[in-house]
């Protein structure tokens, strides 16, 4: 108790020595959050739309005043994580989230609030609900239109007879085939269903498969399974074709090295090779932008970015305004065909394209199709880049950001650890040898100070004012650095001849810490269940074995044990609480090694707090 009442006053001295959070100001940017990695596809064709719009001065709001659009992104990886990635982008306000796009995850928005930033999800499985009552959009093509248009060559153009619908154990497996399973029967045709046991090897399924003497295998699963699958048929030799919605997915194709790769009939959203004006200058400056081709979800992404931006003129930031808007745009000319929210039921595109694969394993157009009609065939042939003309002087803009990097909801000026690790140092440059410490991957800080042109940023590290680098290679930083005080820099070491910036060594015993940890909402509301999520990381030299975490919120406990954490390791735990009674601010802390299993040794007994600050309304 002693030591956790040394901290709270530690912790409480820092907290009054940070500056008060900076109001919106007037011609800040407009933020588009993104759930995913920033090398994502989602992210990319975000980022994409908005640099464009940038280029020509940006989104004008309906006042007239132009302004800069910043992206700001937020990892996750589970179901908990996304629910929680949302709430912390929508605390920043940002405008629009995209993502999630696995069908996995995308499950996560059908319980949240109706009057959040409108959020556009990739995911095509129908199981996925999008609508007024999650103000979500679906970006692609649902399942049910995709599997029409395929339904529809198969039956109409390839004359398939035999057909023997393979579903493997992915999470959109089953919509997917439910979905063609409907639309065959609409055409009079059945399909023959062959079922991956989870705890039996491919190979097996692929033998049931070729017991039905199919002329078509359509395939729907995780890419491993289809792998497996192609080959084992292959290797039967299997002449029928082969029709999957991964043969876009270049995971898949590379996955199957040596194996024929031409004749596989694939259904997607948009095709690399489509010479469409819109899709030719998308691709070219994608590439130009990023170096690399880009796939069906960032054009899909891209897509609704700029769906979002020509909503923003007339309706502004506001959620439920924007929302509105977007339900009632036009249908655009995009590079998927025609985006048009106005189709209703959250969907905006009913356009699918069906392709076959080449010798190399590119794609081949075959056919578009619009809500299960397929469209008039257009020349294949090369189409210049619509090239985007210089625009008249914009009035002045602020220039574009690096994203946010959004992975905990920070109470100021919060930096995050993105390398295996960072020293720390006793002033604002590498001559100040040797480093104090150092900080693992993961680690989130929140700043106090800054040397004189913000590079070099100060922080409490165990209890002394140290100093830390604001590379941006190696840190991310989330807030306006421009609020931090500029702190004294300390006088600069007489360098030794034989310094050396080696790491200092890892200590014996497991240094069990907290990485981060964050509610599921903040404000909490009063007798409402809530959740806390602590990444926790091992950064001693040894392993740890059974340790238990707690957090009491006004009283209310709750606790988790963790059975072992490997040096160097780090792991995540919730821990639930059914609420807490009372309205106010309040500030309480996570323990690490509540019952003292662990032997840390002194300095790592010395750092198994992580301090939390919360507020509760009624």
């Amino acid at each position: 108790m002693k030591k956790l009442s040394l901290m709270l006053i530690c912790l409480a001295l820092i907290i009054a020595l940070l500056p008060p959070s900076a109001a919106t100001a007037q011609g800040q940017p407009v933020i588009f959050g993104v759930i995913g990695a920033t090398n994502s596809s989602t992210f990319r064709g975000v980022r994409l739309a908005l640099e464009q719009v940038n280029q020509r001065g940006g989104v004008q709001l309906p006042d007239g005043q132009r302004v800069g659009v910043s992206p700001a992104v937020a990892e996750a990886r589970t179901q908990e994580e996304v629910v929680a990635a949302i709430s912390r982008l929508e605390q920043i306000g940002v405008a629009a989230i995209f993502g999630p796009d696995s069908p996995a995850f995308a499950q996560a928005i059908a319980n949240r609030s109706p009057n959040g930033a409108p959020l556009f999800t990739a995911a095509v499985n129908s199981e996925v609900r999008v609508g007024a009552s999650t103000n979500s959009f679906r970006s692609r093509a649902a399942d049910s239109a995709r599997m029409t248009a395929l339904a529809d060559m198969l039956i109409g153009n390839f004359g398939a007879r035999r057909i023997t619908l393979y579903q493997g154990t992915s999470s959109g497996a089953a919509s997917a085939a439910t979905a063609l399973v409907v639309a065959l029967a609409q055409r009079q045709t059945a399909a023959t269903p062959v079922l991956q046991d989870p705890n039996a090897p491919v190979a097996s399924a692929a033998q049931v498969v070729l017991q039905t003497q199919p002329d078509t295998v359509v395939a729907f699963g995780e890419t491993a399974q289809l792998v497996e699958l192609y080959q084992a048929l292959r290797e039967a030799n299997f002449t029928g074709r082969f029709v999957t919605d991964q043969a876009d997915n270049r995971a898949f194709i590379n996955a199957l090295g040596a194996a024929p790769l031409s004749g596989m009939v694939g259904v997607t959203n948009w095709l690399l090779s489509d010479t469409s004006p819109a899709s030719t200058a998308f691709v070219a400056a994608y590439l130009e932008a990023f170096g690399e081709a880009p796939d069906g979800i960032a054009a899909a992404a891209y897509d609704a970015a700029n769906a979002v931006l020509s909503a923003i003129p007339t309706a502004g930031t506001q959620s439920a305004a924007l929302y509105a808007a977007l339900q009632a745009l036009p249908p655009q000319n995009a590079v998927q065909g025609t985006f048009e929210p106005s189709i209703g039921a959250g969907e905006t595109t009913q356009n699918s394209i069906i392709f076959e694969t080449n010798a190399t394993g590119g794609g081949r157009l075959l056919a578009r199709y619009k809500g299960g009609q397929r469209l008039p065939d257009q020349p294949n042939v090369a189409v210049q880049p619509t090239l985007i003309a210089p625009p008249p002087p914009p009035p002045v803009v602020q220039p574009t950001t690096p994203p946010l990097v959004v992975t905990a909801t920070p109470a100021f000026v919060e930096l995050t650890v993105l390398n295996d690790f960072v020293n720390v140092r006793y002033g604002p440059g590498l001559a100040y040898e040797p480093p104090i410490g150092r900080l693992p991957r993961g680690s989130k800080v929140q700043l106090l100070g800054a040397n004189n042109n913000y590079t070099w940023f100060t922080f409490n590290f165990q209890g002394q004012l140290a100093w830390i680098t604001g590379d941006a290679g190696i840190v991310s930083i989330f807030g306006n650095v421009r609020t931090l005080p500029v702190v004294p820099t300390p006088p600069t070491p007489t360098p030794l001849a034989t310094a050396t910036a080696t790491p200092p060594p890892l200590p014996v015993e497991p240094d069990i810490v907290v990485v981060s940890a964050f509610l599921s909402q903040n404000p909490l509301k009063v007798s409402a269940p809530f959740s806390l999520t602590v990444t926790l990381r091992n950064q001693g030299g040894a392993n740890a074995g059974q340790f238990a975490v707690a957090a009491s919120f006004q009283g209310v406990f709750g606790a988790v044990i963790v059975p072992g954490l490997a040096s160097q390791q780090q792991t995540t735990v919730v821990i639930n609480y059914p609420g807490v009674p009372n309205v106010g601010s309040f500030k309480d802390a996570v323990v690490v090694d509540l019952n003292n299993e662990v032997n840390e040794g002194p300095a790592g007994e010395a750092n198994n707090l992580f301090e939390i600050i919360y507020s509760v309304v009624p």
